[in-house]
């Protein structure tokens, strides 16, 4: 479902007009039709709401204009996920947009990913009394958003969304736009006080057209059961491909250059070290166990004479044994970021 509601704040913080009008896609009409192929399904819906022109501090304007959307939704053999890809012509202002998934589950928790973390949040929040600012409804992800009953949840995974809520019916919201006309604004509803930077921002009303991409992936248990987050960054960061020359080489039609164990162990970069030719591999423990991250180089086996645990600045720490020429073992920490260097 689509939501369309007031939005009188500024770049800073959400903030509702005193008379608050909700408009949603529930009764209006939509274009429905179907793309099949051998290779992906795709359900086509486009419709256009009637939204409020632009907002103020007291309510939403009685002159409505047109808010269209268009969304692709695709199934694909074997991949788990439900992909959505959304195109939105905004024209309204001082307004905020969001997609809800009505999932049901009764939840207490929601969970999200950051950098080398992830957030665990409490669903309802706290009360704020004496605060100067309501207590946040809306909050952080950076490439996924979960939550779940203990048996059975669902997972949304975004690209260059970031903004997500949870209410106490289990619906998950996230925010597609929020088009406001300043960079802050004193005295709202949801923060007192004043404040010293009223600056216009046009540009932040999103007037034109706009591409989302989201996926739903409903799983069994936690965001952990089955490690259903590493879908997620499937869809986040997709692999990128280039097209090269015709020339020979020593590699195998199929291959990986090294593989990584336990799946709780997320790799975040491979890449050459700054100051010398060594490879960097770094990832972090997503868990809040102590484990054991077992290394087998693969294609790089005999390929790498020696191996060092290194910080983050790239300096090496110690020396790491590699055995049978291929493997190497290292004992990491509850969400314990772990360098390794490898030298050719």
């Amino acid at each position: 479902m689509f939501i369309n509601e007031g939005d009188a704040g500024d770049e800073y913080t959400f903030c509702p007009p005193l008379e608050q009008v909700v408009v949603t896609n529930k009764s209006v009409d939509a274009n429905i039709w179907i793309e099949q192929s051998e290779t992906y399904s795709c359900l086509n819906i486009r419709f256009t709401m009637k939204v409020p022109e632009v907002s103020d501090r007291d309510k939403r304007a009685e002159k409505y204009v047109d808010l269209t959307v268009e969304e692709r939704i695709y199934l694909y053999p074997k991949v788990p996920r439900i992909d959505l890809d959304i195109n939105v012509d905004n024209r309204a202002k001082n307004h905020r947009l969001r997609i809800a998934f009505p999932t049901g589950l009764e939840v207490k928790y929601s969970y999200s990913d950051t950098h080398y973390y992830v957030i665990k949040r409490p669903t309802t929040p706290p009360k704020g009394e004496g605060w100067h600012e309501s207590p946040p409804l809306d909050h952080q992800l950076l490439h996924w958003v979960d939550i779940s009953d203990g048996r059975k949840g669902v997972m949304v995974a975004t690209r260059d969304l970031h903004e997500y809520s949870v209410d106490a019916n289990g619906t998950l919201y996230i925010t597609l736009l929020r088009c406001v006309d300043s960079v802050g604004k004193s005295d709202l509803l949801t923060r007192s006080g004043e404040f010293n930077l009223s600056i216009p921002t046009p540009d932040a009303q999103c007037i034109g057209k706009f591409n989302f991409q989201l996926s739903i992936i409903p799983h069994k248990g936690d965001w952990k059961k089955e490690n259903v987050f590493r879908e997620a960054l499937n869809f986040a960061i997709p692999l990128l491909a280039c097209i090269t020359d015709k020339h020979k080489g020593e590699l195998p039609h199929k291959g990986g250059l090294l593989t990584i164990e336990p799946n709780d162990v997320i790799v975040t970069s491979v890449k050459k070290a700054e100051k010398d030719e060594a490879i960097v591999l770094r990832y972090y423990n997503a868990s809040e166990d102590v484990i054991d991250s077992r290394i087998k180089l693969n294609l790089l086996k005999g390929r790498i004479k020696e191996a060092f645990k290194a910080k983050l600045s790239e300096e090496n720490i110690q020396k790491v044994q590699i055995r049978d020429n291929e493997k190497l073992t290292l004992k990491c920490n509850p969400w314990e970021i772990t360098t390794v260097k490898l030298y050719k």
